[in-house]
């Protein structure tokens, strides 16, 4: 195949070889060599909130109301700490704030109909 261009072998690539033809600007990216957790800085705190806000759904009874309250807790550490650094992950941490009032508002409402059923003759 006569005018096909040559490609690098596979062996002789490294983690910082691209092509021209892989970046749409010409640039070199300026990710390049970075591990996965150096481009995405997340908050922790927007990771906890958001796993304890779904966790909450798995354990029902006596895990319910305190994975909520762990939802809540680190979703406003999680906003604090995004505003404060500039990490990203507002979007996690929102989330988990929403579904840790939602856990925590059935648990009361759970709660109230429990001691309705106990209390009625």
């Amino acid at each position: 195949m006569p005018n096909q261009p040559e490609y690098p072998r596979a062996e002789t690539l490294t983690a910082n070889t691209y092509s021209i033809y892989d970046i749409p600007s010409g640039k070199e990216p300026s990710n390049l060599g970075k591990s996965v957790s150096q481009v995405q800085d997340r908050s922790p705190y927007a990771v906890t909130s958001f796993f304890c806000g779904l966790s909450q759904f798995i354990l029902w009874g006596i895990g319910m109301p305190a994975t909520s309250i762990v939802a809540i807790v680190f979703g406003h550490l999680a906003l604090r700490d995004i505003k404060k650094t500039g990490k990203q992950g507002a979007g996690l941490a929102t989330a988990g704030l929403v579904l840790g009032y939602l856990g925590a508002a059935f648990a009361v409402l759970a709660a109230f109909f429990m001691l309705l059923l106990f209390f009625s003759p």
